[in-house]
């Protein structure tokens, strides 16, 4: 076991601007190893068809003061609900969209448009 500095940075994609940062020095073995963190993200938006809001991850493992590893990751908040027992994402109404859900709902036939 070795001690490393887990630091991450989150920004909207667009936008070098901070929303969320935190750092955690942790136990490490060598060679791949797992940690999770818990955060809360203040104000995020939602990615929308017509608003496409996504952010980055950076995260970066620091090993006796020097980057070890750096990854980068893209994701975008979604909102989901639930009713019988089916997953209900929140779609606004437009042609894309529709072509969009019919698309989901092949690949996933378990999730269910709210119309």
């Amino acid at each position: 076991m070795q001690p490393a500095t887990i630091a991450w940075t989150i920004t909207e994609l667009n936008n070098d601007t901070p929303v969320a940062s935190g750092q955690e020095t942790v136990n490490l073995n060598p060679g791949t190893g797992h940690h999770e963190q818990n955060f809360t993200i203040e104000n995020h938006k939602l990615w929308q068809l017509d608003d496409p809001t996504l952010y980055m991850l950076t995260t970066i493992v620091i090993l006796k003061g020097e980057s070890s590893d750096r990854e980068e990751t893209h994701f975008g908040f979604r909102e989901f609900t639930t009713h019988d027992k089916k997953i209900l994402p929140q779609w606004r109404k437009n042609r894309s969209q529709n072509c969009l859900q019919r698309s989901l709902l092949s690949a996933f036939p378990r999730i269910s448009a709210r119309s």
